[in-house]
């Protein structure tokens, strides 16, 4: 980032040099003054999600991953506030306030929800599970994730979340948690107090609620029809 800059401020003293009605004095100042600006501009720091965390306990080998079948996980929603270019913190509560300099690699919407199909992928052995399309395959299961809050509290040092999921097929929708109407709730504390430690947290956040997800996907695989390319409902 910094060597096109001095390029530029060169070209620009250059110009200076050969136009300027100015002392001759006077420019040898302007001159440093100038490249000295330019060397000291912040550097541009891109943040992508490291890989989710690895699954709690290790990935079921049982007659449901064995049926091979097709999960189908719909596009992850997140709150429209930390939908943004810049990673988001809150500072107070109702301020919210961005790391300097660091920018996310890509929509982070993105980012969080190939992440979130990865970590299930692991878990899940033997099925396919799909990102947002599954193309000429037909899902057995249909799961949407919707992450109601998704809040970074740099005081705190903490991540918390509050999830809500649906999981549908067969004629059947139905929530996850049907405890929870209200969604369920996750705290994952921050590595770092930085742009990367609050990427971090975000992967371990993914990690746990794949883990949450997975023993009631189990459930509704054990159902009959589900797997070995049945129908599904969509």
């Amino acid at each position: 980032m910094i060597a096109p800059l001095l390029a530029t401020a060169r070209r620009a003293l250059g110009l200076l040099l050969a136009r300027s009605r100015l002392p001759r004095a006077v420019l040898p100042v302007l001159a440093v003054a100038l490249l000295g600006a330019c060397a000291s501009a912040p550097t541009r720091v891109l943040i992508a999600l490291p890989p989710a965390a690895a699954p709690e306990q290790a990935p079921r080998g049982d007659k449901a991953s064995a049926s091979a079948a097709v999960l189908l996980v719909r596009r992850l929603v997140i709150p429209e506030y930390m939908a943004s270019p810049k990673p988001r913190y809150w500072s107070a509560t109702a301020t919210l306030a961005e790391w300097p300099d660091a920018y996310w690699a890509e929509r982070i919407e993105i980012g969080m929800a190939r992440e979130f199909v990865s970590a299930l992928r692991r878990r899940l052995p033997g099925w396919t599970v799909c990102d947002a399309t599954c193309g000429d395959l037909v899902p057995d299961l249909t799961l949407k994730i919707e992450l109601l809050r998704l809040d970074t509290w740099r005081q705190d040092q903490s991540l918390a979340a509050t999830a809500r999921a649906e999981l549908s097929g067969h004629r059947i929708t139905a929530s996850l948690w049907p405890t929870l109407p209200g969604g369920r709730t996750f705290t994952m504390p921050l590595p770092a107090d930085s742009a990367q430690g609050q990427a971090q947290a975000m992967s371990q956040l993914l990690g746990a609620i794949a883990d949450a997800s997975v023993a009631a996907i189990d459930e509704a695989a054990s159902a009959p029809g589900v797997g070995s390319g049945a129908p599904g409902l969509r």
